[in-house]
């Protein structure tokens, strides 16, 4: 019998403590911080502000950290910020009643001299969800914290949103403020931690591209499909990415859903933008509330969310709303048409792309060659000499290109010469950790590009544009409006990214470039490749007149002309072109888990009651139904099978009550995780009772 299984010599902390640090993954570089610290004999009084979104792994790295301090010996004081009553004496009543070694005096007075340390004596203090306590903070920053020596001790503060301009600003605590800002799981970090989760190779794959690297993600998905099921199901997907959009939003004011609504549509917007789309001003203190947050990036130009917060919390609007969903996206896009009309042609590549990336959904696909919804954290940029190694290792294992030269030497001596002398010809792909995984190369045709590709390999261009090769050879580069493809590759075998997601990737960005009004030729042998060309409204470019002709594989051309102002009906074309294809239908009185979520989600809104299906489906009009719910969730009426009371009180505490996630889960002494996964199921039978009603 193991030792951990009986009565041995090893506590509860011990074997949860090494459990907890086998499953731990990553964080290298803010555990070396830490461990810089800690072995140091006379450190000086730091701030360690850990930062980041929602599911991120705040907490789950303060609890390591805690057993780092332990193994060095460290005194550590744990702090919960949402267990504290947000005062100077809910704060020390806490620590009174959670920690033995604050005592207070004999009359149960207590002053902040009772936490002092001592001089020489060493601390560390977590506050984890320090955020809660934001209305402490300058009580804490300046009497309590403040009041401690400049030496020895070392705040560890964990928070969604950052620590407050005091911290930041202030001069004399900016010198000892160190943040910690915590990323998505690497690839490679999560793979590790579903290893050791023990998922099967065959699904790690899938969950890969499912969770995005955000740990909470990852840890729930591996609790699913450990769970006994053959694979995942499309509701576990649906309901592990509603889980994130709340972690995410939890930490967001109400009043700020619409402009983060905006931004879920949107790659990046500035402030005109995100007023004119949700309809709403934006006043300078809600843009620093927005910038804020933890999963809200500022740019040069604006906002943008975190690629795996948008990605979870897109996926969540459109199941949320979807009416509204496409009420942004349009509006999104109506302004950029606008905003594309009116910019300079060094911007409109830009815009382009947004609009690109806000219609993703609406443009085909072909699953064979490329898919060009995809959407994340690859890199699209210019090339330069420093990526040329990378990018003539992916040559080399290209096939068939869109230009044919006789001589197989040509293209790596044409990659060379674009890359030196035009790298704007040549735009490159980046995956995640920055390496290249793909290259598209469109030449603008006029006197010297075409002098360049000849001066490789002569007459190539008019062997493959002999109608038009006399006009693009007079032309100036400001006269040119034509783009021809010459080269592209993607890696087939990369672990993170399929081969068609890349491809569809630089297909997108090559149609951006269309939008300073433009035209593309690309010649293709491949009919899945012309079929999706023939879906993105490319024609035949001047198809050939005689059988030999046709039979030269030079003559297999397509183009998409988009010149004098086609571009903006074009895009609005996609977006029709997907609104026409018809709906599910569902039976008159089938309703969905979704559904029944929503409704729990609107629980004190009896407008959203009546305008559910739920009331209509189960018979029962929509007030008397929602009192019907909350009778039996609290109590006061049984539960219908297959509903539980346990599973009444969980939905009863989360949607009629609204406590906290952490603390319900606390009550019910189960995880995150598992309340997480009780939550679903417990939705689920609400929904099958109500389904039984109806019956």
């Amino acid at each position: 019998m193991s030792m951990d299984s009986g009565f041995g010599t090893n506590t509860l902390y011990e074997v949860v403590s090494r459990e907890r640090s086998r499953r731990f993954v990553g964080r290298e570089a803010e555990l070396a911080v830490l461990e810089s610290w800690l072995a140091d004999p006379d450190p000086p009084t730091y701030v360690f502000a850990v930062t980041g979104m929602g599911g991120i792994g705040k907490s789950a790295l303060l609890l390591r950290m805690s057993e780092l301090v332990r193994h060095y010996g460290v005194r550590e004081v744990w702090i919960d910020g949402r267990a504290c009553n947000r005062t100077p004496r809910g704060l020390i009543d806490y620590l009174t009643a959670t920690d033995s070694r604050f005592t207070p005096a004999k009359d149960g007075a207590v002053s902040i001299e009772v936490f002092l340390p001592r001089p020489g004596e060493r601390t560390v203090w977590f506050v984890d969800d320090f955020e809660e306590l934001e209305p402490l903070d300058g009580w804490l920053r300046e009497r309590f914290f403040g009041a401690f020596p400049a030496r020895g001790q070392l705040l560890v503060l964990a928070s969604r949103r950052g620590l407050s301009d005091g911290w930041l600003n202030d001069p004399g605590w900016k010198q000892r403020v160190h943040v910690l800002h915590l990323e998505p799981l690497t690839r490679q970090q999560s793979r590790t931690y579903l290893e050791r989760a023990g998922v099967t190779p065959e699904r790690i794959d899938q969950l890969l591209r499912h969770t995005r690297g955000l740990p909470l993600a990852v840890s729930i998905a591996a609790d699913l499909i450990n769970r006994g099921d053959v694979s995942l199901l499309e509701a576990d997907w649906e309901e592990l990415q509603t889980v994130n959009a709340r972690l995410l939003l939890e930490a967001a004011d109400s009043d700020l859903g619409a402009w983060l609504d905006v931004l879920t549509v949107v790659p990046e917007a500035d402030a005109e933008l995100l007023a004119a789309v949700s309809g709403k001003p934006v006043p300078a203190d809600r843009l620093a509330e927005l910038a804020r947050l933890s999963f809200v990036l500022s740019t040069a130009t604006g906002f943008r969310l975190h690629d795996v917060a948008r990605h979870h919390l897109a996926a969540d609007f459109r199941r949320r709303d979807p009416s509204g969903f496409e009420r942004v996206r349009r509006r999104a896009v109506d302004f950029l048409l606008q905003r594309l009309d009116t910019a300079p042609r060094s911007q409109r590549h830009g815009i382009a792309a947004t609009l690109l990336n806000v219609c993703a959904d609406a443009l085909p696909s072909a699953a064979t060659y490329a898919d060009l919804s995809i959407s994340g954290n690859l890199v699209v940029q210019m090339a330069n000499e420093r990526y040329l190694p990378g990018i003539q290792r992916l040559l080399r294992g290209a096939g068939t290109q869109p230009i044919l030269f006789d001589n197989p030497e040509s293209y790596p001596r044409l990659m060379n010469r674009i890359v030196a002398e035009a790298p704007e010809w040549c735009r490159i792909v980046f995956d995640s950790e920055g390496q290249v995984v793909g290259f598209f190369v469109a030449v603008l045709l006029y006197r010297d590009s075409i002098a360049l590709i000849e001066d490789i390999e002569p007459d190539a261009v008019r062997l493959h544009l002999p109608e038009e090769y006399d006009h693009f050879a007079r032309l100036s580069a400001d006269e040119a409006d034509t783009y021809l493809a010459v080269m592209v590759a993607a890696e087939e075998n990369h672990p993170e990214y399929r081969g068609g997601e890349l491809m569809g990737v630089i297909i997108r960005d090559g149609l951006a470039r269309l939008g300073d009004g433009t035209r593309a030729i690309l010649r293709t042998n491949r009919s899945d490749l012309e079929e999706l060309l023939r879906m993105l409204g490319f024609t035949r470019y001047y198809p050939p007149e005689s059988e030999e002709a046709k039979a030269d594989p030079r003559r297999s051309r397509f183009q998409l002309d988009l010149r004098h102002g086609r571009f903006g009906p074009w895009v609005l074309s996609l977006l029709e072109a997907m609104a026409r294809k018809p709906a599910p239908t569902r039976p008159a009185r089938e309703f969905t888990v979704d559904d029944v979520r929503a409704l729990l989600t609107d629980a004190h809104d009896a407008d959203a009651w009546a305008a559910s299906p739920v009331p209509r489906s189960v018979g029962i009009p929509a007030e008397e139904l929602r009192a019907k719910v909350k009778h039996f969730l609290s109590g006061r009426e049984p539960c219908p099978p297959p509903l539980t009371e346990y599973d009444a009180e969980l939905l009863y505490k989360t949607y009629w009550r609204r406590i906290a996630a952490d603390a319900v889960a606390a009550e019910l002494h189960i995880s995150r995780a598992t309340y997480y996964r009780h939550l679903r199921r417990a939705t689920e039978r609400l929904q099958q009772a109500l389904a039984g009603i109806a019956e």
